[in-house]
């Protein structure tokens, strides 16, 4: 049992620990179902996540290995409407995934996410949408209704 003085991570940032988000509910965010390829090595990250991108009424299924999330990709380009993907993962970078995704799929959607500075050249050379972890489910949710 947790001390009630004990403090939990979480990759959300804390003001939205323990709350709904209700914009997608309320029209702040467009309703549209998107399918969502989560990568993450880090399975809490990965969990919470996939919580506030479900939450928002999206399909959303996850992968802990890159390669594993590119072999679906590659049964099934047209599978997922976006990917969103850690930085930084034993074997292969996101940006690394992102690429070889859109060597499948041009138009597919990529956000990457990352708890380091990533250098701005390696986001815009790829056009790519950055979220800092740890980020907000406002956040999240907002860098994926951009998707075209």
């Amino acid at each position: 049992m947790m001390s009630p003085h004990a403090h939990s991570w979480s990759p959300v940032a804390p003001a939205v620990r323990g709350q709904r988000s209700t914009r997608a509910e309320s029209g702040t965010y467009p309703v549209l179902q998107r399918r969502i390829a989560v990568v993450d090595d880090d399975a809490l990250v990965a969990r919470i996540t996939q919580m506030i991108l479900a939450h928002g009424g999206h399909q959303v299924r996850v992968f802990h290995d890159p390669l594993e999330a590119l072999q679906a990709l590659r049964a099934d380009p047209a599978a997922f409407d976006v990917l969103f993907t850690d930085l930084n993962m034993p074997a292969m970078r996101g940006t690394e995934l992102i690429a070889a995704a859109r060597a499948l799929r041009p138009d597919l959607h990529a956000v990457l996410a990352s708890g380091c500075d990533v250098p701005p050249s390696e986001v815009s050379s790829q056009g790519l949408a950055f979220v800092r972890k740890p980020f907000s489910a406002d956040v999240l949710l907002r860098m994926v209704h951009g998707a075209p």
